[in-house]
């Protein structure tokens, strides 16, 4: 059995049943994995279309529309599978939104997040980070990149000054 990652979600390629909700109940169901790209080759799939007197970009438009609805349904399970299984869902939701840059626009800082969910800045900010680079997005604007953060660490640093309590 794979081991679930600290946030609670599954690492990449590994997944959970598919169940189906009958009068509150989870019921798992059963899927059939069918190849259906390998029934007919690329090659195969374009002599066919043009033996029928049709363009090829008619094919090509049709298997990239297939292509892109596919990618769009694992991004969406990926990020609904970060929220749901995350201890904190509003939490997981709204680092995941800081993340993709919809607070950009909205003027709403890191810190301000974090103050609203009751961590500390840090905190908010390593979850960001952690969900940036697990689903693979670009920084925003607003994000320092390692050598600034680094940069900032070492200009921050006080030996022998503690914060009083």
């Amino acid at each position: 059995m794979a081991k679930e990652h600290a946030g609670g979600h599954l690492p990449p390629g590994v997944f959970r049943v598919p169940v189906e909700w009958s009068e509150d109940k989870a019921q798992a169901i059963q899927i059939e994995v069918f190849d259906f790209e390998h029934l007919d080759s690329l090659e195969d799939q374009v002599r066919e279309h043009m033996a029928a007197g049709k363009p090829v970009s008619d094919l090509v438009k049709r298997l990239a529309r297939l292509w892109m609805c596919k990618e769009k349904e694992e991004i969406i399970s990926k990020l609904l599978s970060v929220i749901i299984q995350s201890k904190k869902p509003g939490l997981a939701a709204t680092q995941l939104a800081f993340a993709a840059g919809l607070y950009v626009t909205a003027s709403v800082t890191g810190p301000e997040l974090a103050k609203k969910h009751g961590i500390s800045k840090e905190a908010f900010q390593q979850g960001v980070e952690r969900l940036r680079e697990e689903l693979g997005l670009r920084q925003t604007r607003t994000m320092r990149d390692q050598k600034a953060r680094d940069t900032m660490r070492q200009t921050n640093y006080r030996p022998g000054k503690l914060k009083a309590a």
